[in-house]
């Protein structure tokens, strides 16, 4: 898998170690996972508002 040309060799004159940008790599999935669940939380609390106001 490859995030904008990092690891087949297109990018060769990057001075970002590649460890610093594979830290980045996982802290941004973790941001993005939490992202997720709290896009799902407020989803699941906007059907129960929605359902309690069609009552």
């Amino acid at each position: 898998m490859t995030l904008n040309g990092f690891g087949n060799g297109t990018v060769v004159d990057s001075h970002i170690p590649i460890d610093c940008i594979r830290r980045r790599k996982e802290q941004l999935k973790k941001e993005i996972q939490e992202l997720r669940e709290k896009i799902a939380q407020c989803e699941i609390e906007m059907s129960m508002i929605q359902s309690n106001s069609n009552d």
